[in-house]
């Protein structure tokens, strides 16, 4: 009993979600400092976790296509606390795959074809329960508070179903801005720049103003308010 009840606690331990220090400084410089204030979220076990991410951009934008498989990470309060980079802002698609989230002391179970906004100033605890592909675009947090300053942190709720028209339209949005970014070369400069650069404008006023429509609108599968 002693050795099983050591083997669980060991378990229990957590270790960085990069196996070395070398690949979490090519993920900041790829994601750009900026935004890399949830670069420092940590795993439960040390089994390596299964992932793909690309990398791209469309002006202030950062989109990542992320594959990930199982797995159980976590941002707590001590990470969140030190965290001296901009906040951010993070719409995330399911595009296949399931995941449970805690966000703010909230827990929403994730499937394809959902939406979740969230931010890198509370806690969040994610567990991928089957192996997922998601869209992530991520953006300076203080840009979708100038739109909506006074209730920014009363919303009722941060998932948005894609089958509604407000979040369909938000996905295409979303998937809008990842057609037109500059998937970032390693290596090489992109020669696209320029034409991504006169979408940046339209794109993202779009993008905000129907994120904020679909986190304003009636949702009959609203978790308890995030604060």
């Amino acid at each position: 009993m002693q050795k099983t009840a050591a083997t669980q606690k060991n378990n229990q331990h957590s270790f960085n979600v990069f196996p070395n220090e070398k690949t979490r400084l090519v993920y900041e410089k790829r994601i750009g400092m900026h935004y890399s204030s949830c670069s420092d979220f940590r795993q439960v076990g040390n089994k390596k976790i299964n992932s793909k991410i690309k990398f791209s951009s469309l002006g202030g934008l950062k989109i990542l296509e992320i594959y990930v498989g199982t797995c159980k990470v976590f941002r707590d309060l001590k990470s969140v606390k030190r965290d001296t980079k901009e906040d951010l802002i993070c719409q995330i698609l399911i595009l296949s795959g399931s995941c449970n989230l805690t966000f703010g002391g909230e827990s929403v179970a994730l499937n394809k074809g959902d939406i979740f906004i969230l931010d890198s100033t509370k806690l969040i605890k994610l567990e991928v329960t089957k192996s997922m592909h998601c869209l992530a675009v991520y953006m300076p947090l203080a840009l979708i508070k100038s739109w909506i300053p006074r209730i920014w942190n009363t919303l009722d709720t941060r998932k948005i179903k894609t089958n509604t028209q407000q979040g369909s339209l938000l996905k295409g949005f979303m998937q809008l801005i990842q057609k037109y970014s500059d998937t970032q070369q390693w290596d090489h400069e992109n020669t696209n720049a320029s034409n991504s650069k006169k979408a940046f404008v339209p794109l993202m006023a779009a993008n905000s103003a129907m994120l904020v429509h679909a986190l304003l609108s009636p949702n009959k599968d609203r978790v308890k308010t995030i604060k």
